[in-house]
């Protein structure tokens, strides 16, 4: 497990404790979280920590895989984030990849807005997947 005094989340986002984190991210539209695994970490000491997880959210109408991310230390908290207190700290909590960071990314990873947009450029398109 990671321990950075700077940044006393990191524990909380990587650990068990990251659900509760999580949370906050679904529980207004009444989604509650079942579990929520790290799939992506990017961390820089004492500085910033970005986690992306594979979440099971239970919703009223049912229970889905979704991923969601956290970001910790990034300075101003983006517009479109849930903000929540973690050991002390304030961290955005978003649905991935609707990114408050990165606006362009959505549209990014819709295969059909890509080919659409290869194809318009007069690319070839129809080889492009999601990995």
């Amino acid at each position: 497990m990671i321990s950075d005094a700077d940044l006393p989340a990191v524990e909380r986002l990587l650990g068990a404790e990251a659900d509760a984190v999580l949370a906050a991210a679904v529980a207004h539209r009444r989604g509650r979280i079942q579990a929520a695994t790290p799939t992506f970490v990017d961390y820089v000491p004492g500085r910033r920590l970005g986690v992306r997880y594979l979440a099971r959210v239970e919703w009223p109408d049912g229970t889905r895989e979704e991923t969601l991310a956290a970001s910790l230390g990034r300075g101003e908290a983006p517009a479109g984030a849930t903000m929540v207190d973690a050991a002390g700290s304030s961290v955005a909590v978003w649905h991935y990849p609707v990114d408050p960071w990165l606006p362009g990314l959505e549209q990014a990873w819709d295969v059909n807005f890509v080919r659409s947009l290869l194809y318009e450029l007069g690319l070839p398109a129809h080889e492009i997947t999601l990995a």
